[in-house]
């Protein structure tokens, strides 16, 4: 289709250069694969797809020398064989290039097409002398690109293969974790209304009771469950434990958090559907948290997602707004329930201007287009006030609580959601929270 090399002579290729390097050669192999591909082969079809790929074979092959080969070795993946260089800036300045030309737009089918691509790159003799190994690397530096957020090139360094080593044995332990069923569980954090006073829901929290590592955050394991496709077994877990304990305070509303992986995968608003309906919950009860990456990308199969998931009565977050992309068209367009201002913005309330000004304006904006907003992260009383005065929603933080285990969470809530008495709710939740109770 490209007319480029395929992974085989590209192979040969590789060999045959490091077998005829001089000790001053440098040779460098660089894997990219295009972002955002998916996308269009899903909005556009296949053809333009086909199209998309001949169109970045040609670009690809004008950035590299005539001693250079650029090969198709998948899908949407391409590999380029740089020989015979002399200091490592120039896989940098080919690299920078290769990325100018990627960001550029494609015109495609009458469309104007955004990609742009992860690149990873390994060294010989730095990395090694040896093919196989030096494709593996540069994988590995490919993925260390993806995972920083794409769009951009990595090189190789050791710590990637110390990362591979921990992520795989993280990826087994998961594995038998969900299999045993006895070391995930879910905490539940209370989120309050703009007074501080009254309990109007909760945000489940998943946790691993790790035999050796103690407990640990979903940071710490998420995204191993991203990369590996883990991700919809511990997704559906938790929104099943999170709704058998939603059904127990059918007055709270309930926060959920969905994995842009997770929400990307086919029949997922089906599949929401069926683990609600068979817990016997009813949708409005639950609010389904998503990032703002899962709306980048003009992604039809999203947008569908959404659309029918609320149109069965779930409400849509947007988590952690105003540290990613924060579009007005974003909000405009994918019709959220809901922002929550992230943390890293609260903390900062009271002792930086800018933050203020922030907050201000995310809650305006919010108030403008109908919809609520929750800060996340609140620990002090002057950022309540501050938030309160601002006219947020709902407000989450340690002030109030902590997340809480299911055993803590029902005595919690007996001894303060049910005899609700206004500000003598307010003083015994802080009680707790001080005394650590």
């Amino acid at each position: 289709m490209t007319g480029l090399p395929n992974r085989t002579s590209f192979s040969r290729f590789v060999d045959e250069v490091l077998g005829e390097a001089g000790s001053e050669t440098l040779l460098g192999v660089m894997l990219i694969d295009l972002d955002r591909f998916k996308q269009v082969n899903d909005r556009l079809g296949h053809l333009a797809g086909d199209q998309l790929i001949q169109a970045v074979a040609v670009r690809l092959v004008n950035c590299v020398g005539a001693c250079d080969v650029v090969a198709r070795i998948g899908g949407d993946e391409f590999a380029i064989c740089l020989a015979d260089r002399r200091v490592s800036d120039e896989f940098s300045d080919a690299a920078n290039a290769i990325l100018s030309e990627l960001r550029k737009p494609f015109e495609i089918i009458g469309s104007s097409v955004h990609v742009g691509g992860s690149i990873g790159i390994a060294i010989s003799p730095f990395q090694g002398s040896e093919k196989t190994e030096l494709l593996r690397k540069a994988d590995m530096a490919m993925y260390k690109a993806k995972e920083d957020g794409r769009n951009d090139y990595r090189f190789f360094t050791a710590e990637m293969d110390e990362s591979i080593a921990s992520r795989r044995v993280i990826e087994d332990e998961l594995r038998a974790a969900l299999r045993s069923g006895e070391e995930l569980f879910v905490e539940y954090q209370p989120k309050l209304d703009a007074t501080g006073r009254r309990i109007m829901g909760l945000e489940a929290l998943v946790r691993w009771g790790h035999p050796t590592r103690g407990k640990l955050a979903p940071d710490a394991f998420i995204p191993v469950a991203e990369e590996c496709g883990l991700i919809d077994a511990v997704g559906g877990w938790v929104l099943a434990e999170a709704c058998r304990v939603a059904r127990q305070w059918p007055g709270l509303s309930m926060a959920v958090n969905i994995s842009p992986v997770q929400f990307r995968t086919p029949d997922v608003a089906h599949s929401i559907r069926s683990i609600v309906f068979e817990a016997g919950v009813k949708p409005e009860q639950i609010e389904l948290e998503v990032t703002e990456s899962i709306l980048v990308g003009d992604d039809d199969a999203v947008t569908a997602a959404l659309k029918d998931l609320r149109a069965s009565g779930f409400r849509i977050a947007l988590d952690d707004f105003g540290t990613g992309y924060s579009s007005l068209s974003y909000l405009k367009k994918f019709k959220v329930d809901r922002i929550k201002i992230d943390k890293s913005f609260v903390k900062r309330l009271g002792h930086d201007s800018e933050a203020n000004a922030i907050v201000q304006a995310v809650i305006a904006l919010g108030h403008a287009m109908a919809l609520s907003v929750t800060a996340e992260g609140v620990e002090t009383e002057e950022q309540e006030r501050l938030l309160q005065i601002a006219g947020c929603n709902e407000l989450q933080g340690f002030l109030f609580s902590k997340a809480l285990s299911e055993k803590d969470l029902h005595a919690f809530l007996l001894e303060t959601y049910l005899p609700f008495d206004g500000v003598e709710l307010a003083r015994k939740v802080r009680r707790q929270v001080r005394s650590g109770t």
